[in-house]
This record gives C-alpha cells, structure tokens and sequence, in this order.
C-alpha cells in the first residue's frame, strides 16, 4: 500500500519488533479519540535488504516478507481501532524518513517504540535516537512507547 491520508493523520513508525503492536495500539487510540487515520510506517535501512553478494532477486524477496510481516502485525494491532489505516515501508535512515512523512501527512502526532527500557539509557536514547531526532525536528507529539511487558501473574 502506498496511499497517504489526508492532513492530521497518526504516524506509527514501527519495525516488527517488540514494540510493533503496542505503537500499533496507542497509534490506534490516538487516530480514534482525534477521528483521524493512521499512516503505519516501515523505513528499511538500504543494508538490511540488499546485501554485497546477494542478488537483487533476494533483496526483493526479503523485501517482500518483511512488508508482509508489517501488514500482518497492522492487521493484528489494529484489529480493535476503527480509524482507517494505510501502510508504508520506505527506504532510508528511519529518523529522516518518519520526519518527512509527519510533515507530508501534518502529523498530529508520531508514535514509535521505546528503545531502551532502562531509565538511565533511555533518557540518552531519547535525546539522541530516532525519538530525540523527531522531537527536535517536529512541531508535534512524539510519543515513545514502551514494549508490552509478559504478564507474569
């Protein structure tokens, strides 16, 4: 999918990771409560699919599970949100990449995954990773989520 929703839309920049369905949960919730869409965003770093050796076949290959593994988690994180959604996986550095979507999409709010749990690293991760780097270079919430904890009851 490539569309882009109209202005005021909720970014969730997610990796498949940890972090994926609960980015996908908040950015839902959010998009409900400000009746807006969500634009779920999946930047790949030009390494991670095309690898020296490796034929462009592959790299396409790859490229195509991963943006199917994305669309699945959606599906699944979205599952209890009514707001419409659209999902699209770019190329490039993931700061940039979410920065230049918010704005195309004049974001109301960005949501992605906390990098580090630990207070004490996270504050160095948020000043200075892909979290930091938005709230500097956007007018709008960033909001940094937490991944979701194993219920050990």
């Amino acid at each position: 999918m490539s569309y882009i929703p109209s202005a005021g839309a909720v970014v969730a920049g997610v990796d498949g990771g940890r972090h994926t369905g609960t980015v996908l949960r908040a950015a839902g919730l959010i998009a409900e409560r400000h009746g807006a869409p969500v634009v779920v965003a999946h930047v790949l770093r030009p390494a991670a699919v095309v690898t020296p050796g490796h034929c462009e076949v592959e790299g396409q290959d790859v490229l195509d599970a991963v943006v199917e593994q994305i669309e699945r988690a959606t599906l699944a994180g979205l599952a209890e949100s009514s707001a419409p959604c659209s999902v699209i996986t770019r190329m490039g550095e993931p700061a940039r990449e979410l920065v230049r979507l918010a704005r195309l999409t004049a974001a109301r709010a960005v949501v992605i995954g906390q990098a580090c749990s630990k207070s004490r690293f996270a504050l160095g991760r948020v000043a200075g990773g892909v979290g930091g780097r938005l709230r500097r270079s956007l007018p709008t919430a960033v909001l940094l989520v937490p991944a979701a904890q194993p219920d050990t009851n």
